[in-house]
């Protein structure tokens, strides 16, 4: 505060910043004006300084919720979204800014390089707040997203001070990282949550394992595109290849699907939402065009309903997506993760 003639007064954010942190801001000798993008990184980086003992003072209010002891049962009623974390490219860190503060960054390439080549070849995307957003949007009332759990190797964080091998941190709420023993990896570990989530009831759907052709797949994909825009995909399509052979395009189309190994893997044509049902679409229409009357000869479908998806899991793991599918959960490659949430993401 600043004394006036009778009354304090607020400091300026300009002279808070001198004092605080060293620097200058909204330099008069620009004719910008305040910059608000400014404006707002000073007043954050100037208030993380100081939030652990303001927090200390009010009794730690906005942390009492951080972290808990999780247990293997999940109580969610809804499904639950689990991130392979040795499989996608996800990285846990520390903020900068503040030692209680997490990201979940990913890298992409720069597009700004092209045009300014002394730019960062790599920009980095906080997936944090679009894990938040998923849980704050049920895009998908047939089966809403209610927990997220991202599982990483113990074996790699032996040492780390702030990850506590075999524990779990809460990143937000309704947000878990749980990183696995030493001697446990994260494919058994998802599993394990699986097969606990799995031992609800589930309700009968005489479309459950039902082995049908690419037509029938182009159908459901189609007729599930209105039902995607409310929310209320009823089916989805599981592609397993049964057979070895083909030529250099054919390969090419395998590998878009993740299916680059015969009798190992499944990819999920599905509409969990409107992106990724377009591009389900798009991958069964090229499968058509590209292999005609071949297709069952390389690729089985099966289909199944989205009433009794308990379990999501995200991985490019193609063993740990055989494990998911047996135990009825749905697989997401991290292309089709990418479109979950497409609002906010480049």
């Amino acid at each position: 505060m600043r004394h006036g003639h009778r009354r304090f007064f607020s400091k300026k954010l300009s002279e808070l910043a001198i004092e605080e942190l060293g620097e200058y801001i909204q330099k008069s000798d620009t004719s910008l004006g305040h910059d608000s993008i400014e404006d707002a990184a000073t007043a954050l980086r100037i208030y993380l300084k100081h939030a652990k003992t303001w927090e200390q003072r009010l009794g730690y209010p906005l942390k009492q919720h951080v972290y808990r002891k999780i247990s293997m049962k999940n109580d969610c009623p809804g499904a639950t979204l689990y991130l392979d974390g040795c499989n996608l490219p996800l990285s846990l860190r520390i903020s900068e800014h503040n030692d209680d503060t997490w990201r979940l960054l990913y890298k992409i390439k720069s597009s700004s390089r092209d045009q300014k080549p002394k730019a960062p070849l790599h920009s980095e995307i906080d997936f944090l707040p679009i894990l938040e957003n998923l849980l704050k949007h049920k895009i998908s009332s047939q089966t809403p997203i209610q927990c997220i759990r991202l599982v990483y190797d113990g074996s790699k964080y032996v040492g780390h001070r702030r990850l506590p091998i075999g524990g779990c941190i809460l990143l937000s709420p309704g947000i878990e990282v749980h990183i696995t023993q030493t001697n446990d990896s994260a494919d058994d570990v998802i599993i394990r949550y699986c097969q606990e989530n799995s031992h609800h009831p589930l309700p009968s759907a005489s479309v459950v394992g039902s082995k049908i052709k690419i037509h029938d797949v182009l159908n459901i994909l189609r007729s599930d595109g209105q039902a995607t825009i409310r929310g209320e995909p009823s089916k989805y399509v599981l592609a397993r290849r049964n057979g070895t052979g083909g030529g250099k395009t054919h390969r090419k189309i395998f590998r878009k699907i993740n299916l680059t190994r015969s009798s190992e893997g499944f990819y999920c044509f599905n509409g969990f939402t409107s992106a990724i049902q377009k591009e389900s679409l798009r991958r069964a229409m090229e499968l058509f065009l590209k292999l005609r009357d071949k297709v069952s000869h390389f690729i089985e479908f099966e289909v199944r309903s989205m009433e009794q998806v308990k379990n999501i899991v995200c991985t490019d793991d193609i063993l740990l997506s055989d494990r998911v599918v047996q135990n009825e959960g749905l697989v997401l490659t991290f292309g089709q993760f990418f479109r979950l949430n497409e609002n906010q993401l480049p």
